[in-house]
C-alpha cells in the first residue's frame, strides 16, 4: 500500500494521468521485490473541487495503463471530498509461499546488488526542482517509474532478503540491515550511477555519491547468496533486466560506505515521509575542506 499526497509526493501541477500511473507502479514496486506477480489494484481517492471529477478520471486512466502493461486490474476503490489530493493504491498480487524473501533474511556473506541502476529518481528530483530541463520533460521522469516484477520473479528463489529502494538505496541497505541483525558494506565505485546523475555530476562538479540518494528508485535490492550470485545475475538477464553487485553483508561493526580506502558510517540520507525534503544547492559547487578531512557521504 502506498500514500501519495499533493505537495509531499507529487506538484500540483502533475498530470492526473502521470499521477495515477505512478501510484500504480509504486505498490507494484513493492509486490515486486517479493517475486510476486501482480493481480489487482485497489485505489482511493480524496479529491479537491472544482476540478475533481476530471482529475479522478485522470488518475484512474493512468492506472489503468499501467496495470495493462503487467496483466493486472483495476479492481475496486473509494472516492472522498477533502481540502487537498491523495492517492492511495493497495496492489494484490501472489507468489509461491517458500519463495517469497523477507528484508530480515540477510546473511554475512551475502552478496548485496541491484537491478537497474541508482539515483535516476534523486536526478529527476533534483532537475525538476531546479528548473534544469524543460518544467514537463523533468516532470514526466520524475513520476515515470516502473515496477521490476519480472526481475523480482527471477530473483525471488535464488535470495535471502530483498525489498525495494523506493526510498533511496542506502535507506533501502539500512533497513535492510536493521531487519537482519547484520552490518552492510556498500562499495561506492560499484555502484551503477544513473546516466542522469553522472550528467548532473560533470555539471555542478560534486561526485555522483552526493547526488544520488534521495529516493524513488524502485529498484530491488537483494541480498544473495554468494554460491547464487551468478544464476540470479543470467536469471535477470534473461527477462531483460541487469543486477549489479555494490557490496556485502557483514557480520560486526557499522553499516559502512566505502570510497576507496576511505569507509564511512553509512549516512542517514533518503526519503522519510516524517521530516522537511532535503534541499541541496546543486548549483553551487562544494567549498574545499579545510584542515580535517570530511567524509564523502552522501549528506546534502
Amino acid at each position: 500500500m502506498d500514500s501519495l499526497v499533493e505537495g509531499r509526493h507529487f506538484p500540483s501541477e502533475a498530470p492526473p494521468r502521470l499521477v495515477g500511473r505512478y501510484a500504480a507502479e509504486a505498490s507494484l514496486s513493492d509486490l515486486a521485490c517479493k517475486g510476486a506477480r501482480p493481480v489487482g489494484l485497489l485505489l482511493s481517492l480524496v479529491l479537491s473541487p472544482p476540478t475533481a471529477v476530471a482529475w479522478g478520471k485522470g488518475v484512474v486512466q493512468g492506472a489503468r495503463a499501467s496495470l495493462r502493461r503487467h496483466g493486472a486490474w483495476l479492481v475496486g476503490g473509494d472516492t472522498k471530498a477533502g481540502p487537498g489530493r491523495t492517492v492511495v493504491s493497495l496492489g494484490l498480487g501472489y507468489a509461491p509461499r517458500r519463495r517469497v524473501p523477507p528484508r530480515s533474511g540477510a546473511r554475512p556473506g551475502d552478496i548485496l546488488a541491484t537491478t537497474g541502476t541508482v539515483g535516476r529518481g534523486s536526478a529527476a528530483w533534483i532537475t525538476y526542482s531546479h528548473g534544469l530541463r524543460s518544467r514537463w520533460e523533468a516532470l514526466e521522469r520524475l513520476l515515470s517509474v516502473r515496477a521490476r516484477v519480472r526481475e523480482g520473479e527471477a530473483l525471488a528463489p535464488l535470495c535471502h532478503a530483498t525489498l525495494d529502494t523506493s526510498d533511496g538505496l542506502l535507506a533501502a541497505a539500512r533497513l535492510l540491515a536493521e531487519a537482519s541483525g547484520c552490518s552492510v558494506e556498500i562499495w561506492e565505485a560499484s555502484l551503477p550511477y544513473d546516466p542522469g546523475v553522472r550528467h548532473l555530476a560533470r555539471r555542478t562538479g560534486r561526485p555522483p555519491a552526493d547526488l544520488a540518494f534521495f529516493g524513488g528508485d524502485y529498484e530491488i535490492l537483494a541480498a544473495i547468496p554468494a554460491t547464487n550470485f551468478q544464476r540470479a545475475q543470467a536469471a535477470v538477464r534473461r527477462v531483460g533486466g541487469t543486477l549489479s553487485p555494490i557490496g556485502r553483508v557483514t557480520s560486526r561493526g557499522p553499516s559502512v560506505l566505502m570510497a576507496g580506502e576511505v569507509r564511512t558510517p553509512l549516512p542517514d540520507v533518503g526519503w522519510d515521509s516524517f521530516r522537511p525534503p532535503q534541499e541541496l544547492d546543486i548549483l553551487r559547487k562544494p567549498a574545499r575542506p579545510r584542515g580535517r578531512r570530511k567524509d564523502n557521504n552522501g549528506r546534502p
